[in-house]
């Protein structure tokens, strides 16, 4: 006999750490995906900027149409595994090889033939990934009803996603990067991304079934699926979109997200090159930046007590605009001089310090971001009486990545605009071009993510009272159904 889908249930710590280690695969891919896999095929295998871009853009826009086709495939799923589980087990044997593959191109390939290998091995990883992590996602609003614990659970989620990103960023950069005579910056030798690759493989098939496996026992307790269910079609996928893009918060999330994913994916991906070029930092010192972990603890530690305190529209709203700002007047300092220069030791003690409080303030952001989504879920039961978890997530994701895929095109057309040379000690460009790509990535394309921002700051409406009315209406309807189905 099935538990019921209580509002007041207690969600385990056991629950939440296992939900938690589901950011694992997840974030390996996006560091590979970010900072590593256009500056090694750019830089070390000598693609165009343009190719790599439209490669990695091609992989994006796929996953884009994966996603709200798996989000509403696992909405209307039945099987004895729940919804979501069955998708999560067969991600993992294909997301591996093809992480592999993907870095460990066939030697003697063209530029044409590794642009195409880049390309088809890119989307086969992000496909596969599609399989788990929008079912996974989908569970986080799944597991609990309760305002404040919706956001400790995602806190878990994030906690194990930037120490994943942490730990990656210095090990990568300390242990497969080294500087050496041969090779400077070390990011140029080509070994360090195979190795990158086989080892990224082996983690993400084996946290993807650990954390399947071990989240089954709250099966039982999760939102029975609707006796409404629907057959999967591309058209029914299509009308649940639009009954979700009628919800008005939800609209706003979706518009919101698109503009932010264009100016992320390039931001993100030109990361390296800033690190590289611009701070002119060798890879043993970008690993300092690793540091910033402790800066996501105590935005972790902190946001249960921040949240009892305000709002989490405001906590949202203070997080992304401060971050926005902060990254702006680090780079303005640089331009003007205001820093000390490239070769001083005390310029990196100053970047990693303000990349901790930089990762201090954009937690609590990524903490509060999809908690506020799963308010807006119930919002829509109340308004639809449909549970649509999967398609808000990945409808969400595919507004996201489909945009930011055309990010990463510009961030590749930027790479060749700017002339930047390939496979070259840092020294040895030309200052202009150095300046230039701060000026664009690092003033330019930050300063349009203030106009996302705004908009979220005027027009989502859903504040804690208003979530206390919803969860009060949905509590009173389920009563009700319940009383109803006794009776019958």
């Amino acid at each position: 006999m099935n538990t019921p889908y209580t509002s007041t249930r207690k969600v385990p710590l056991s629950t939440k750490i296992i939900q938690g280690t589901g950011a694992i695969p997840e974030t390996l891919i996006h560091y590979g995906f970010g900072t590593l896999l256009l500056f090694y095929y750019n830089q070390v295998l000598g693609v165009s900027g343009m190719l790599c871009g439209y490669a990695l853009g091609i992989a994006v826009f796929f996953d884009a149409i994966n996603d709200p086709m798996i989000g509403s495939a696992s909405d209307n799923f039945r099987s004895r595994l729940g919804r979501r589980h069955p998708f999560m087990y067969a991600a993992a044997i294909p997301a591996g090889i093809a992480v592999y593959l993907l870095f460990h191109p066939i030697d003697g390939l063209s530029e044409f033939q590794l642009f195409l290998w880049m390309a088809v091995f890119a989307v086969l990883v992000r496909s596969s990934m599609t399989l788990f992590v929008v079912p996974w996602q989908a569970l986080q609003a799944e597991l609990s009803k309760d305002y404040h614990e919706r956001t400790s659970i995602v806190a878990y989620r994030s906690l194990f996603g930037l120490a994943t990103g942490a730990t990656a960023g210095f090990g990568v950069m300390r242990f497969l990067f080294p500087t050496t005579p041969g090779y400077t910056p070390g990011l140029l030798n080509p070994t360090g991304y195979s190795t990158y690759g086989t080892m990224a493989a082996i983690i993400v098939v084996a946290v993807i079934l650990f954390s399947t496996h071990f989240s089954r026992k709250e099966i039982p307790y999760l939102p029975k699926l609707s006796s409404e269910r629907q057959n999967f079609t591309l058209l029914n996928v299509l009308k649940e979109m639009y009954l979700a893009l009628q919800n008005r918060n939800f609209l706003l999330f979706f518009a919101t997200t698109l503009l932010t994913g264009a100016m992320m994916g390039a931001i993100m991906t030109l990361a390296i090159y800033m690190q590289t070029y611009f701070w002119g930092l060798m890879p043993e010192e970008i690993a300092w930046f690793a540091l910033a972990l402790f800066g996501s603890l105590a935005g972790f530690a902190l946001i249960k007590p921040i949240q009892k305190r305000f709002d989490k529209k405001h906590i949202a709203l203070f997080s992304w605009s401060v971050g926005v700002v902060d990254g702006l007047f680090l780079i303005n300092l640089r331009l003007f001089d205001v820093l000390p220069s490239n070769d001083d030791p005390w310029l990196l003690i100053i970047l990693v310090s303000n990349a901790i409080f930089s990762a201090f303030i954009i937690s609590l952001g990524i903490i509060i971001g999809p908690s506020l989504m799963a308010d807006v879920l119930d919002e829509q039961e109340l308004r639809t009486g449909k549970r649509q978890e999967g398609i808000f997530f990945s409808a969400s994701g595919f507004a996201y990545k489909a945009i930011s895929g055309l990010g990463v095109v510009v961030a590749g057309f930027i790479i060749d605009w700017l002339q930047l040379p390939r496979g070259v000690n840092p020294a040895d460009v030309d200052p202009t071009i150095i300046r230039n790509l701060g000026i664009v990535a690092g003033i330019c394309l930050p300063s349009l993510m203030l106009i996302p921002i705004f908009a979220y700051g005027r027009w989502y409406s859903i504040t804690q009272g208003r979530y206390v009315e919803i969860r009060a209406a949905l509590d009173k309807r389920h009563a009700e159904q319940d009383a109803a189905t006794s009776g019958d």
